[in-house]
Protein backbone atom coordinates (compact mmCIF):
# COMPACT_ATOMS: atom_id res chain seq x y z
CA UNK A 1 0.00 0.00 0.00
CA UNK A 2 2.85 2.65 0.18
CA UNK A 3 1.81 3.18 3.54
CA UNK A 4 4.56 3.28 6.18
CA UNK A 5 2.54 3.43 9.61
CA UNK A 6 1.01 -0.06 8.16
CA UNK A 7 4.64 -1.46 7.31
CA UNK A 8 5.59 -0.38 10.93
CA UNK A 9 2.82 -2.13 12.12
CA UNK A 10 3.00 -5.65 9.92
CA UNK A 11 6.54 -5.69 10.89
CA UNK A 12 5.56 -6.32 14.75
CA UNK A 13 3.18 -8.39 13.83
CA UNK A 14 5.39 -10.67 12.13
CA UNK A 15 8.08 -10.71 15.14
CA UNK A 16 5.05 -11.80 17.61
CA UNK A 17 3.43 -13.81 15.36
CA UNK A 18 6.99 -16.02 13.61
CA UNK A 19 7.26 -18.26 16.82
CA UNK A 20 3.39 -19.33 16.79
CA UNK A 21 3.86 -19.86 12.81
CA UNK A 22 7.24 -22.01 13.30
CA UNK A 23 5.36 -24.07 15.68
CA UNK A 24 2.19 -24.52 13.47
CA UNK A 25 4.23 -24.93 10.46
CA UNK A 26 6.95 -27.98 12.96
CA UNK A 27 3.54 -29.89 13.28
CA UNK A 28 2.12 -30.38 9.50
CA UNK A 29 3.48 -31.73 6.75
CA UNK A 30 5.78 -28.80 5.12
CA UNK A 31 4.33 -29.92 1.20
CA UNK A 32 0.60 -29.73 2.33
CA UNK A 33 1.22 -26.30 4.07
CA UNK A 34 3.04 -25.07 1.64
CA UNK A 35 0.65 -25.83 -1.00
CA UNK A 36 -1.96 -24.51 1.03
CA UNK A 37 -0.34 -21.24 1.76
CA UNK A 38 0.64 -20.48 -1.95
CA UNK A 39 -3.11 -21.48 -3.12
CA UNK A 40 -4.29 -19.13 0.06
CA UNK A 41 -2.04 -15.66 -0.17
CA UNK A 42 -2.97 -14.95 -3.63
CA UNK A 43 -6.55 -15.31 -2.92
CA UNK A 44 -6.39 -12.55 0.06
CA UNK A 45 -4.07 -10.44 -2.03
CA UNK A 46 -6.48 -10.37 -4.78
CA UNK A 47 -9.36 -9.43 -2.28
CA UNK A 48 -6.94 -6.57 -1.33
CA UNK A 49 -6.08 -5.74 -5.03
CA UNK A 50 -10.20 -6.09 -5.58
CA UNK A 51 -10.96 -3.39 -2.70
CA UNK A 52 -13.01 -6.27 -1.56
CA UNK A 53 -12.10 -5.69 2.62
CA UNK A 54 -14.93 -7.86 4.11
CA UNK A 55 -13.84 -10.74 1.44
CA UNK A 56 -10.13 -9.81 2.60
CA UNK A 57 -10.66 -10.08 6.17
CA UNK A 58 -13.02 -13.39 5.85
CA UNK A 59 -10.36 -15.08 3.68
CA UNK A 60 -7.59 -14.43 6.11
CA UNK A 61 -9.97 -15.59 9.14
CA UNK A 62 -10.11 -18.92 7.27
CA UNK A 63 -6.41 -19.02 6.42
CA UNK A 64 -5.32 -18.33 9.56
CA UNK A 65 -8.06 -20.63 11.23
CA UNK A 66 -6.21 -23.42 9.15
CA UNK A 67 -2.61 -22.62 10.00
CA UNK A 68 -3.69 -22.20 13.68
CA UNK A 69 -6.51 -24.54 13.98
CA UNK A 70 -8.43 -21.98 16.18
Amino acid sequence: SGNRALLLVMLAVTDAIRPHLDEALRARSSAKMRLRIATEHPTILRSIERGAGAAAAAHLRQHLRGLYGT
